[in-house]
This record gives structure tokens, sequence and C-alpha cells, in this order.
């Protein structure tokens, strides 16, 4: 269930469930960071991405940069139809080597001799890197994601990891819940769990997407999931996004008795699974601002 290139590109089917013929996929993609805008304008998906001011100048320095490999010949338009090929495209790919070179001495001079911190810094550095997102969606979500990024006109870099996500869906199997059961995804339970724990360890690997290292232990759920003010006692404002990968598998009658509890939002609106973020938004939060 995950498909890899050699360049780092990679999409892996982390969590596959079904309520009566209704998916729900989670996914963990790497991809260059210049095409995150696109991957964001998919309304449909919950999403989670690692942020580039949460590693340090040095680590970004350290890891593999992004070069591109299909690059098109210049002409109006926004897609290219011809592509560089042989020593134009080598020439090309050297360049943009150098270029990063250079980016890379002047963004450690900048840290160096003005101590500048790294939320600045490192954005400097975002167009030749890769990054990670977790994303969640139906499978008619999924669907409709891949029938305009497989499309020809699509930026290269996004078709190729539109292809691996085609793959790595058809690849797997879904696993069926029963009303009551949880799609948790980075989780090997479909039960919540004392204290909702395995619910919170969902949560935390979701919500630790940025970290080069995930750590699924309690003591890491704990400190995670209360630094996302998601607790009736918090005062700070909640951070939702990484409750939206977990969802509840509900009986389909609970839409007509209690529709609050389903999310507004694109492929989550079907019967049949309630997110986890609708069920803190109701309760849990909502006791919040009452106080």
């Amino acid at each position: 269930m995950t498909q890899k290139t050699q360049t780092g590109f990679s999409a892996e089917v982390v969590k596959h469930s079904s309520y009566k013929g209704r998916e729900i996929i989670t996914m963990a993609l790497e991809y260059p960071r210049i095409i995150l805008a696109q991957i964001n304008t998919s309304r449909q998906l919950a999403k989670n991405t690692a942020s580039s001011r949460a590693q340090t100048t040095k680590s970004l320095l350290e890891q593999d940069i992004f070069i591109p490999e299909k690059v098109g010949v210049n002409k109006p338009g926004m897609e290219a139809t011809e592509y560089l090929t042989g020593k134009e495209l080598k020439r090309f790919q050297k360049l943009w080597v150098g270029v990063y070179n250079k980016v890379a001495k002047d963004v450690q001079k900048i840290q160096d001799e003005l101590n500048v911190h790294k939320q600045t810094t490192n954005r400097l550095l975002e167009v030749f890197s890769f990054t990670k997102s977790v994303l969640t969606g139906t499978k008619e979500s999924w669907e409709h994601l891949l029938a305009l990024r497989l499309e020809h006109s699509t930026q290269p870099e996004y078709q190729l990891l539109a292809q691996l996500i085609d793959t790595a869906i058809s690849e797997s199997i879904p696993q069926e819940l029963k009303v009551g059961q949880w799609h948790l995804p980075f989780v090997d339970s479909v039960e919540a769990g004392e204290g909702m724990i395995n619910v919170k360890t969902s949560v935390s690997m979701c919500a630790q997407t940025s970290y080069r290292k995930a750590d699924d232990s309690q003591e890491k759920t704990d400190k995670i999931y209360n630094m996302l003010n998601l607790v009736s006692g918090s005062e700070a404002p909640p951070h939702i996004s990484p409750t939206q990968h977990q969802c509840l598998c509900a009986d389909p009658e609970l839409h007509k008795q209690q529709p609050e509890f389903w999310s507004e939002m694109g492929g989550f609106s079907n019967p049949g699974f309630v997110q986890y973020s609708k069920i803190l938004e109701n309760t849990v939060l909502k006791k919040k601002e009452e106080k």
C-alpha cells in the first residue's frame, strides 16, 4: 500500500475503512513543497502538513533537495508541451543546484550574522524542500482529486504524486467497521480505548506530521493532545485540524436525529461516519465557549 520513487515522492495508505459501501481513506504523502498550494485546494480532504518552521534551519540544510526532473520549454500559457532532455536537462539541474547552494549559503549567513529565527530563514529554502502531509477523505473525494490531477495539464510533480496515490489506493483493501468502531490513522485498533486513548493517540500522531520521528507513546500522546488545547479547562484557542482524520462509524439514522454532529464540508457529509472534530465541537468545545 506504499508507493515510492527514487526522487523523494511517496504515497502510503495508512488507514482504509468502510461501512456499508462508504469508504474513508487516510494517506501519508511526501512531495516537493512547491505543489502544496495545489494540494490545499482539495477542500474535501482533511489535511495536516509539516511546517517548515517546526524544523531547525540546520536540519533543513541537511536534507535531500528537490530537483525537477520534468522541465518544460518556455511558451505562453500555464502548461508546457515540450520538455528538456539529455544534456539540456542535466545543464538545467546543475544550474538549479547552483541556485540552491547560493541560497543555502546566504541563509546560513543571515543566521550567523543576525541570529534570525527559523520561521523566517526556512521560508527561503521551501522551493527546494520536500514536505509531508496526512490527508483523509472519502473514496469519492480521492477519486475527484485523481480525476483532476492525473490529467495531462497538471503540474508534472503533482501528476506524478497522483499516479502514486492512484496505485496505492487501488491496491488497498478497506477494513469493514461496525457502528461504534473508529477509523483511526496510525493506530492498530478500531476501538476508542479507555479514556479515548486510541483516538487521542491518532490525533497526536496526525499532529506530529511536522516531527521527523513520530512517537505514539502515551506520554507523548498526552503532551501533544494537551498542547492542542482540546480539553475543556484550556483557555487557549483549540487546534482542530488533527482531529478531522478520526471518524466514528455511526448509525445513519443519527444524521436525521442529530444533524449537528455531521460535518458540513465536502465528502464527510455522507451518513455513516462522524469526524471526531464534530464530536468535540458539539461537546467539549461547546462547553468552553459557554464559560
